[in-house]
């Protein structure tokens, strides 16, 4: 209490976020619903997602995100992708749960350098053959 006496307001609890496109979930009755997104999150299950439909197919659009090509981000790095998992008809951004993995080239992996940690072609001395 404060020195009046009088009771501060206390928190709010408030609906989680989308796990797919960061925004507001609404109160669907024992779960929280993206609308947006097709999808419905289970507070009993962590906060496990399933389609609001289960009926609905799958979207399974390609993954369109231009960063995901080899050597795009880092030398010696690139993504596995895969086609959206989100229900046919979603509105909003495609979520295809892309992983990075790192590129074989010829017969090895690519590594970084161990002096100065670039990836591809660098210029210190202790690794020029």
């Amino acid at each position: 209490m404060n020195q009046d006496a009088r009771p501060l307001p206390a928190a709010e609890w408030q609906a989680p976020l989308c796990g797919v496109c960061a925004g507001d979930t609404d109160d669907g009755g024992g779960h929280f619903v993206c609308y947006d997104c097709g999808l419905s999150f289970d507070p009993e299950r962590d906060l496990a997602a399933e389609f609001i439909d289960p009926e609905t197919a799958v979207c399974a659009a390609p993954c369109d995100n231009k960063w995901h090509g080899d050597n795009k981000i880092t030398f010696g790095r690139g993504w596995q992708c895969f086609p959206c998992a989100l229900p046919a008809g979603h509105s909003g951004v495609h979520w295809s749960g892309c992983t990075p993995i790192a590129l074989e080239l010829g017969a090895h992996v690519c590594v970084a350098c161990p002096v100065c940690g670039r990836f591809g072609p660098c210029d210190c001395p202790e690794v020029k053959p």
